[in-house]
């Protein structure tokens, strides 16, 4: 993933995102966004759902980006 969020609303919510690839510039690009919902006592997690966005969700606590 590109960029990995904390959900504001779901506790022990993380939402990954990735760019698609589909246009040839990534201003215009869209994002496949993978929800995985954490156990924290076990570290593991189980994706409850995907969709695509334009834009990435604000509002959570950033966990990790990738560096070009």
């Amino acid at each position: 993933p590109e960029v990995v969020v904390e959900s504001p609303s779901q506790p022990f919510t993380q939402l990954y995102y990735r760019l698609t690839g589909r246009s040839l510039f990534r201003r215009n690009d869209i994002y496949m966004t993978v929800v995985v919902r954490v156990n924290p006592e076990s570290g593991s997690g189980t994706v409850k759902t995907a969709y695509l966005v334009k834009k990435i969700k604000e509002g959570g606590k950033l966990i990790w980006f990738k560096r070009a």
